[in-house]
């Protein structure tokens, strides 16, 4: 805990009406103590993961107040610190809808529970021009960026999912920075880089680094690719840099993942920008092992 600043819990799963259609057992009330006893804050994070929902809530005002009311009352009655908006992901239509919504949310909050915190689960990037940056930073406590992705699951050759560097994809985590910065007018004091503690484990057609891939990927958490990667050969990329390995199981298979020195880079560049601090998904991941 002497690491942490805060733990996202995961999740409240929201309905287009702004209820609440699965608690996941909230309130974990063993989790909010010990967090608190160790002066690290707990934030409710809420999941819409479906565009038409998401789009319906947000276009409806009733349903936004409903949504806004549910979480005041789901964080109270866990004793927790405030909410992360997971929306992924708002269509450029919902963009105002959006901005009102976490604008509402967050004076809500900071009204009715002093101390308390919003934040936002943001893209790494906008291909539709739904998130009015400048205006979500303004108007609540953090954009979480989760700077992962870049290769995904449906990609069609292997490689990093979260590149710090530009050399093997368009986009990357400091042109990803870049265009936030410029669109909050240089203010990165309520940015935050969230990094991904897991892997993806393609099938491929060879061994060569970013092999064409032939079906989708799977994901594989830290704890299980490192001592694989140790058993079958770890190879690195300074560039990205991320760590990666091929294996065999019936066909070609190539993994790429974040160990502890591709994260230190990203730490480290995160400090070098002067940003409001790191995320990771998913706390856990590590299995308990000590090097991340």
């Amino acid at each position: 805990y002497n690491t942490l600043s805060h733990i996202a819990w995961f999740a409240l799963s929201m309905a287009p009406d702004g209820s609440i259609s699965n608690l996941h057992g909230w309130p974990v009330n063993g989790l909010v103590d010990l967090a608190h006893s160790h002066g690290v804050k707990v934030i409710v994070t809420v999941t819409m993961f479906d565009n038409d929902e998401i789009d319906i809530m947000l276009g409806n005002p009733a349903s936004r107040q409903n949504a806004i009311d549910n979480l005041l009352a789901n964080v109270l009655l866990g004793g927790a610190d405030g909410v992360n908006i997971d929306f992924e992901f708002v269509e450029s239509s919902g963009r105002e809808n959006f901005n009102g919504f976490i604008h509402d949310l967050s004076q809500a909050f900071h009204d009715q529970i002093p101390g308390s915190e919003v934040s936002i689960a943001m893209p790494s990037v906008d291909w539709w021009n739904s998130y009015d940056y400048n205006y979500l930073s303004d108007n609540s406590d953090g954009l979480m960026i989760m700077a992962y992705g870049y290769y995904w699951s449906g990609s069609s050759h292997a490689g990093p999912l979260s590149p710090l560097n530009s050399g093997l994809s368009s986009w990357y985590i400091r042109r990803t920075i870049e265009d936030y910065l410029s669109k909050t007018g240089g203010d990165g004091s309520q940015l935050i880089l969230g990094l991904p503690w897991y892997g993806r484990d393609w099938p491929v057609t060879g061994t060569q680094m970013g092999a064409p891939t032939t079906g989708s990927g799977s994901s594989i958490i830290y704890s299980a690719a490192e001592p694989n990667a140790q058993v079958y050969g770890k190879q690195y990329n300074s560039n990205a840099p991320s760590a990666w390995y091929n294996y065999t199981s019936g066909e070609n298979r190539q993994v790429w993942f974040d160990d502890s020195l591709s994260l230190a880079s990203k730490y480290n560049y995160a400090i070098e920008m002067d940003i409001k601090g790191v995320g990771i998904w998913a706390l856990g991941y590590d299995g308990g092992r000590s090097e991340i």
